[in-house]
């Protein structure tokens, strides 16, 4: 009896002790993983310098955050690839992004005039890709493409959305009706330019499911494409947005200002109901930019900064635009940001009117948005 009383408290002790061993090194194992995440997703603080990009590397396209000024920089993912055509996308709450990839985005140049980098045509056989990226892991998933997308964000409920589009047929146009999902669907008829019909999916549970139906236009000046569909008005932030070549500005109204800059670029000459000077300045920061176009005006990469008596001050030698490049600008504090429209190639960063950055090798380049919303 005193025997098999020594055995089970022998037997009880050395279970405890494995038990205590096994605790540890759980703990430990937990700990040293943990450091390790931590340690590879370390961030930074936002600041109004700090960049979203994509940049080659190798055989691959990384998207990274970084502080043009500090230096600083987070990887967040990266694609097998290059970065041709790279468009970002992200969720409001800044958890999720994706990245697409649009061999036949090219960026702007001003109705077939010769912009400073033309974009040579994407390698035949190149396929547009998309991925959907997990920002706290960096780990990003290939998904398929739905058929004729044309943009691609996250809606209000943390949903990727993609608009695509649909032409139609001469038969399903003079029959006025097409078929979807294997129903009839009545077009309506336009008045100007060419019928779609445009779609919005949402990507769940590994497919994309049909949201949205709409008839639209192309082709002409007020065709609205995609952007009829109740969805396109519900995402988040994306590059291609913010990329557009549209500011908010004012008219130059300066009498002396515009003698200036006829001198300076005679070949610009306001027109009623056309091109004209538009002021795009911030805080003591003046500057101003060619617009090309009447209702439906275009930023152009003629521009110049003015110092505080008037006097013009033509952008730094590493300012290659003119009037047939069309560029995308943003202010953010003291810092403007240019770059070429739709595919953000060729960035220059100035700070109170200073070029402090530029790259010729990245893409889809913006702010970092604080609050992921689209900026305006």
């Amino acid at each position: 009896m005193t025997s098999n009383l020594r055995l089970a408290a022998c037997a009880a002790s050395v279970l405890a002790l494995a038990a205590s061993v096994l605790a540890s090194c759980k703990g430990q194992s937990l700990q040293l993983s943990l450091a390790g995440t931590a340690a590879a997703r370390e961030d930074f603080p936002a600041t109004d310098s700090m960049l979203s990009l994509l940049e080659p590397s190798d055989a691959q396209c990384v998207w990274s955050k970084v502080d043009v000024i500090s230096q600083k920089r987070l990887e967040i993912s990266k694609f097998d690839g290059d970065c041709r055509g790279g468009k970002i996308a992200l969720s409001a709450d800044g958890r999720r992004g994706a990245v697409w990839f649009d061999p036949g985005a090219t960026g702007g140049s001003l109705f077939g005039g010769v912009s400073a980098f033309p974009e040579p045509p994407a390698p035949a056989g190149t396929r547009p890709r998309l991925f959907e990226v997990d920002l706290g892991t960096g780990a990003a998933t290939a998904v398929p493409l739905p058929s004729g997308m044309r943009d691609l964000g996250f809606d209000s409920q943390g949903r990727m959305i993609a608009l695509t589009l649909q032409e139609l047929t001469e038969n399903e146009t003079e029959k006025g009706e097409a078929l979807v999902d294997g129903k009839l669907v009545k077009l309506e008829p336009a008045s100007q330019g060419d019928p779609v019909l445009v779609h919005a999916f949402s990507f769940e549970h590994d497919t994309w499911k049909r949201l949205e139906t709409a008839n639209s236009t192309t082709t002409w000046d007020l065709g609205l494409g995609v952007y009829a569909l109740k969805a396109a008005q519900d995402l988040a932030f994306r590059s291609g947005e913010v990329l557009a070549p549209k500011v908010q500005g004012d008219d130059e109204v300066d009498a002396a200002l515009l003698t200036n800059l006829a001198r300076f670029a005679p070949q610009a000459l306001p027109v009623e109901g056309g091109g004209g000077w538009i002021r795009f300045g911030s805080h003591d920061t003046r500057f101003v930019l060619w617009e090309d176009g009447g209702d439906f005006a275009y930023s152009t990469g003629l521009a110049a900064f003015v110092d505080p008596s008037g006097n013009l001050l033509k952008p730094p030698s590493g300012w290659p635009f003119t009037e047939n490049d069309l560029l995308a600008y943003r202010w953010k504090g003291p810092y403007l940001l240019a770059a070429q429209s739709e595919i953000g190639a060729h960035p220059r960063l100035f700070r109170n009117g200073k070029l402090v950055w530029s790259s010729d090798i990245v893409r889809a380049v913006t702010f970092w948005p604080r609050q992921h919303r689209a900026e305006g």
